[in-house]
């Protein structure tokens, strides 16, 4: 990726449609899956600095594909650039743009374009989703339906989360609480809740590790 490393995001962006290291991966294993399955909605999470290339040349082959599919982003990075010109740079390439937590943004998506379609809620929808935060008790069981699992190098274990940001949110080098909210800090689960979705995650999937 050097030669990405000194460019503006805009540039990045036009750059990565000459391929990447990604795009043999990309063109042998998700496209055709995409193009089979022809989804209304393709979600992508920028969740790390590492996933902003190849999530950029994945939106440029979702649209060239599944051109009518609403595509809607966000992360904890794409959150993190809401202010600066790159956020614009994003947003551009998608429908909607979900800052800090997207459940409740991403559920309205889903209901817009079962009721409007994918044509209509485009219309219907803004470019940017208002900041929704969840209460712990809410937060919804994370789905792994449709991953490898077994495929997994290693053991495989499920990710999970317990607390959304962090209470103390003031050391600059971390990036944790500003994904979350505008105060750094969502809340945290009671550990029954937790130990509730664990059961049933391990029961869903099979997998009795947990990261």
């Amino acid at each position: 990726f050097d030669r990405f490393q000194a460019l503006p995001l805009s540039d990045v962006a036009q750059g990565v449609r000459e391929g990447t290291v990604y795009s043999a991966f990309f063109k042998s294993r998700v496209i055709p899956r995409l193009a089979q399955a022809s989804p209304a909605v393709v979600g992508i999470t920028i969740a790390s600095r590492e996933q902003m290339v190849p999530a950029l040349e994945l939106m440029h082959l979702v649209r060239s594909v599944v051109p009518e599919c609403l595509l809607v982003i966000g992360g904890n990075v794409v959150t993190r650039l809401r202010d600066t010109p790159a956020f614009e740079t994003l947003s551009s390439l998608a429908d909607s743009t979900c800052v800090f937590q997207g459940e409740a943004a991403f559920a309205r998506i889903l209901d817009a374009v079962a009721t409007l379609g994918s044509r209509g809620a485009r219309e219907r929808l803004g470019r940017t989703a208002p900041e929704e935060a969840l209460p712990p008790r809410r937060w919804p069981l994370p789905s792994f339906e449709g991953i490898m699992l077994d495929d997994a190098v290693g053991l495989p274990a499920l990710p999970y989360v317990s607390t959304r940001g962090c209470y103390w949110g003031k050391c600059h080098f971390c990036a944790i609480p500003a994904g979350w909210s505008a105060t750094g800090y969502s809340g945290s689960a009671d550990p029954a809740f937790v130990a509730d979705q664990l059961i049933r995650m391990s029961g869903e999937t099979g997998v009795r590790r947990v990261k």
